[in-house]
């Protein structure tokens, strides 16, 4: 593991460092398949490898171009550096080559020049790349070769690896004296005369290098030695002298040119002479081309990613079955103890045991419902019903108001004249023959009134006018014809009461 990537095995090796197999994960289960470069152990500790990294992945950071692998990211972990790449899933085309020669098939030259297409274009977006501030880096990478060419299944050729480009503002400025980068067979010849500074002419070079072996079948300098006679003076064989198509001939031998200036000055222009020579073959035949060189590889492969991405699923299925964690309960809320000698007007809810988790509103569902115990649902029932009875009854009788004015009006009536017994004892019909006798008749003064007593537990008792005596009827009288009675009106809460 390399924080978010997980590392398999490995693709490539090189003198430098090795690439391998590498899975990303991100938030939200995002995954994606890379390709991460590393230094060998006996490089990591040295400062200038370590600095040549960095300058690698700075540089490789600035071309944006379809038709060159992208540098992601930069891991630092345990003294170590490690540069996170875009997976092509593909061959490099020294593999490719190794394989055509092995099966002695030459290579169509409309493929040729797809192939060398796509890598003039990214050498071409190397060379006119920028800084952040819009200034030119003139790069130079220096190291075109096969080895560093990828052809993707989808027939696509990048350019891979600026670990010794040479570029403006680098860390490691220069090169030391008496010290050569590069591969000597596809090295161009004013590296070997010393002096002359490289440019964008010299990945020109490299790259013709390239279009003559893939046309020709076979390697341009097979030694070193070959190279340095070349060097020193010997002619080039032309591709058509050796059975290639003499189409592109002038094209290649003007881009192995030993003077600079008579070489295409920009890999645009060799691009666009290669491609009015012959017509590019489309990308889908360049990756039919590839299935037939890599197909064993190429299925290996897929087969490997796919098994690292089914236990990658595997595992997140894993972990989304696993049960969650119970959420701790908070604790209940304390309620604030009553007033002795009031009841409480709505009785509190039992508190739950700790194990149980507290719902909010909105959260009960039929789930949640069900899990009550059948005694817990009684209790409930019960407590509801008790905060309905306690509520009524302390409304209507224990409220202090209504308790107040009871004992008010029994202190201000006067004590009956007689013992309780001799009073007559009104009924509900006697109680309405007289509101109807006192109502049709005048009074005998303006003093005289009619006072309700206070109730008793024995009935009502009806205090006489002066001059009259009380009426008690036997059986329940109807009014008499006259005007039309009108309920008496009281604002006295305590009248309205007991007469309902």
């Amino acid at each position: 593991m390399l924080g978010r990537y997980a590392l398999y095995q490995e693709l490539a090796s090189g003198g430098i460092g090795s690439v391998c197999l590498a899975r990303m994960r991100a938030e939200a289960g995002f995954a994606r398949i890379m390709a991460v470069k590393r230094l060998h152990p006996h490089h990591a500790k040295d400062a200038q490898f370590v600095t040549m990294f960095l300058d690698e992945a700075r540089m490789a950071a600035r071309v944006r171009h379809p038709n060159v692998v992208s540098v992601l990211d930069v891991v630092s972990a345990d003294d170590e550096l490690f540069l996170v790449m875009e997976y092509v899933a593909g061959e490099s085309l020294s593999k490719l080559l190794a394989t055509a020669r092995e099966r002695r098939a030459r290579i169509d030259p409309a493929i040729a020049v797809s192939i060398m297409s796509g890598v003039l274009e990214g050498l071409n977006a190397a060379h006119l790349a920028t800084n952040e501030r819009g200034v030119p880096l003139h790069i130079v990478h220096r190291d075109v070769s096969p080895q560093n060419v990828l052809v993707g299944s989808d027939g696509i050729a990048r350019v891979v690896d600026f670990g010794i480009a040479k570029a403006v503002g680098r860390l490691q400025e220069s090169t030391q004296t008496g010290q050569i980068k590069g591969k000597l067979v596809y090295m161009p010849p004013e590296q070997f005369s010393g002096g002359k500074l490289v440019d964008r002419r010299s990945d020109v070079w490299a790259a013709s290098v390239l279009l003559w072996e893939m046309l020709v079948g076979r390697q341009l300098f097979p030694e070193t030695a070959d190279a340095l006679r070349y060097h020193g003076g010997e002619e080039l064989a032309r591709p058509s002298e050796l059975g290639a198509p003499e189409v592109l001939d002038d094209v290649v031998m003007k881009g192995l040119s030993r003077q600079m200036d008579e070489r295409f000055q920009t890999a645009r222009e060799l691009l666009v002479a290669m491609e009015r020579a012959v017509a590019p073959a489309p990308a889908r035949r360049v990756a039919q081309w590839m299935q037939k060189l890599a197909r064993e590889v190429l299925l290996k492969r897929a087969a490997y990613v796919e098994e690292i991405e089914a236990e990658a699923a595997r595992t997140s299925a894993a972990l989304a079955a696993a049960p969650a964690r119970p959420v701790a309960a908070a604790p209940a809320p304390l309620l604030a103890a009553e007033p002795a000698g009031r009841p409480s007007s709505a009785p509190a809810a039992p508190s739950p045991p700790p194990h149980e988790t507290l719902l909010s509103a909105g959260d009960v569902s039929s789930a949640s419902v069900a899990s009550v115990e059948p005694s817990r649902r009684r209790a409930l029932g019960t407590w509801l019903a008790l905060a309905v009875l306690m509520g009524g009854v302390g409304s209507a009788t224990f409220h202090p108001a209504v308790r107040s004015r009871i004992i008010a009006k029994r202190a201000a009536a006067p004590p009956p004249s007689g013992p309780p017994s001799a009073a007559p004892v009104a009924g509900p019909a006697d109680d309405a023959a007289a509101q109807v006798a006192t109502q049709a008749a005048p009074p005998a003064s303006s003093e005289a009134r009619v006072e309700a007593p206070p109730p008793t537990s024995t009935g009502k008792h009806v205090r006489a006018q002066p001059g009259r005596q009380p009426v008690r009827a036997a059986t329940p009288a109807r009014p008499a014809p006259g005007p039309t009675v009108q309920p008496r009106s009281s604002a006295d809460p305590l009248d309205l009461k007991s007469r309902e």
